[in-house]
């Protein structure tokens, strides 16, 4: 979607303002509603200058896909976003449909590049999670369960070629395996990730796994994938 007036970008910010208060404007203002963080004061408007390129001049980072009807303007922006900036961090209230942001992302990724997708989820919302993107994906890619296959490990998934590039993992399972990931992986979606914080992400219960698994799960995300794409 396109302004019909563009805004002076003055470094991490933009600035809109409206000086006819005319249908165009008005449009121009219910487009940058749609964007998740902005600021009005009298006549201006401010926005992040990375929103730029994806929500507004649709240029550079033109999704391979149409996005799903069932996201929200809000998501479909935070999907624009992460798609364009490759190395993405999404912090999200509950209920604010971080799922299907990511499920979309994956459906994405997995038109535009050819190599693997993994899901990084807590083992105790993985099925629910692969339940949701089945839902609400009619065509969400076919996907490998990996955290209870006794026939396929994940090193064997990210090795073998004529299988699913989707792969779904639990966080243990993850942190178990070697770097030949880096040379197979396109993408690494982690699911939950205050379980990265250090000591328990925030409740306690993961410490029943291993106290060290936190930093673990930290250390294996930035080795593993220095060569990752997404």
């Amino acid at each position: 979607m396109k302004l019909n007036n563009p805004p002076k970008e003055s470094g991490k910010y933009s600035a809109y303002t409206f000086t006819n208060f005319d249908l165009p404007e008005y449009n121009d203002f219910i487009s940058i509603r749609q964007l998740p963080d902005y600021n009005v004061e009298d006549r201006t408007v401010t926005f992040q200058s990375q929103y730029l390129d994806t929500f507004i001049s649709e240029g550079v980072s033109k999704l391979p896909l149409s996005i799903t009807d069932d996201l929200f303007d809000y998501q479909k922006v935070i999907v624009k976003v992460a798609f364009m900036k490759q190395r993405y961090a999404l912090f999200a209230d509950a209920g604010m449909g971080k799922t299907l942001c990511l499920g979309e992302l994956g459906c994405q990724i997995h038109a535009k590049e050819t190599g693997k997708i993994l899901f990084v989820i807590p083992l105790n919302i993985i099925v629910q999670f692969e339940e949701m993107v089945k839902e609400f994906f009619d065509d969400f890619p076919e996907f490998v369960h990996l955290h209870n296959n006794k026939e396929m490990s994940l090193k064997e998934w990210a090795v073998y070629d004529n299988v699913p590039r989707v792969g779904f993992v639990n966080h243990e399972a993850f942190i178990k395996s070697q770097d030949y990931l880096t040379k197979y992986l396109d993408c690494l979606i982690v699911d939950e990730s205050s379980i990265l914080k250090g000591g328990a992400g925030g409740n306690g219960k993961i410490r029943c796994v291993t106290q060290a698994m936190p930093c673990r799960t930290r250390a294996c995300l930035i080795s593993f994938t220095s060569s990752t794409v997404f």
